[in-house]
């Protein structure tokens, strides 16, 4: 048997010294590996599925709550890029409706800790998409102020009109 101190996660969050037979211990470390390394290939399947086992075998709850967190990160950081995406692929848009569907991924990316440089960038696709709506908005606003160039002018009578025949 082994020796080990967990987290007892039942009732406050104490430390309990255990002991585990060394294939209940070996199973323990492997699910725990398994999660450290779905944390760090970033699949959402594979993480969902490492969190799951570990949990149900009793790993390390530090390391099952990174894993959470880290799961709901990368999921909102799926959502940001999809709808980033959704966004770019209706521009330039005339209404500023159409960027409602980015307001929650972004909210969510925020509070669920994604990478600045993410956020960054969909924060500024919504100030660009902002002033192309206000680009817009101008020139609706200025069209019937709008100079007539001199190709738009009539065009002088044609030679068979009256006004032609006269000034012969």
């Amino acid at each position: 048997s082994a020796g080990e101190e967990v987290i007892d996660k039942t009732s406050a969050p104490n430390v309990r010294p255990v002991r585990y037979s060394s294939s209940c211990l070996s199973q323990i470390r492997a699910a725990e590996d398994a999660l450290a390394s779905a944390m760090k290939a970033a699949d959402v399947e594979k993480l969902d599925e490492a969190i799951g086992r570990a949990d149900r075998i009793g790993a390390s709850l530090p390391l099952l709550n990174d894993a959470i967190a880290g799961l709901e990160r990368l999921r909102a950081q799926i959502a940001l890029n999809d709808a980033v995406t959704a966004l770019q692929g209706q521009r330039p848009l005339k209404d500023k409706a159409m960027l409602r569907p980015l307001v929650a991924p972004l909210k969510q990316a925020r509070d669920k800790g994604v990478a600045a440089a993410i956020i960054d960038d969909a924060e500024s696709l919504s100030a660009t998409v902002e002033a192309e709506v206000a680009l817009f908005d101008v020139i609706a606003a200025c069209e019937p102020y709008k100079m007539r160039s001199e190709l738009e002018l009539e065009e002088p009578p044609s030679a068979e009109s009256d006004f032609a025949k006269r000034a012969e």
